[in-house]
């Protein structure tokens, strides 16, 4: 068993997917490209070694809590543990919470969303926090649950209302 115990979930990996968006408005526009994140836990990420990969310092992959969270340099967990108390989650939100976020790579970023996957005890997923970035340097985060704070299970869509602009294409 590792570390991070029987749950490979919550052990730090590479995950490969896409970035999505698409538009309707005066003319259809989609696009898809291939990405690749980083799924950090939050409560080891000051012990993490991982070679080519600096958590607060330089690399070739670097993820830095200034681009995350409060934004100002700050720990990230206890900005998001603050934000769970005060919409009433955190009493739900009591495992480890995984930070899914595309690094940056030789000081670049580019970071459309990251998905701050929150986690009870047991360690079932019970909250994502969705922190959406536009090219305009604005952020917004969207918070999604069950009502009832019941598992979110895989294959589940939580719906959000869209409060944020994102493209710089009206």
């Amino acid at each position: 068993m590792s570390t991070y115990g029987a749950d490979p979930r919550l052990a730090p990996a590479a995950c490969f997917g896409a970035v999505m968006h698409e538009r309707h408005v005066q003319a259809d526009n989609r696009f898809v490209y291939p990405a690749a994140f980083l799924r950090l836990p939050l409560s080891r990420l000051d012990a993490l070694r991982v070679p080519l990969l600096g958590i607060d310092r330089r690399n070739l992959f670097a993820v830095l809590s200034r681009d995350h969270g409060a934004r100002d340099g700050s720990p990230l967990l206890p900005w998001l543990r603050a934000l769970l108390a005060e919409r009433g989650l955190a009493a739900a939100c009591d495992g480890e919470v995984m930070l899914q976020t595309m690094p940056r790579v030789l000081g670049f970023v580019f970071n459309p969303v990251s998905f701050w996957f929150c986690h009870d005890r047991g360690g079932a997923l019970r909250v994502v926090l969705a922190e959406v970035n536009n090219t305009f340097g604005e952020r917004h985060n969207y918070l999604v649950h069950h009502p009832d704070l019941a598992p979110i299970l895989p294959g589940e869509a939580l719906v959000a209302r869209k409060v944020f602009h994102v493209s710089p294409f009206f």
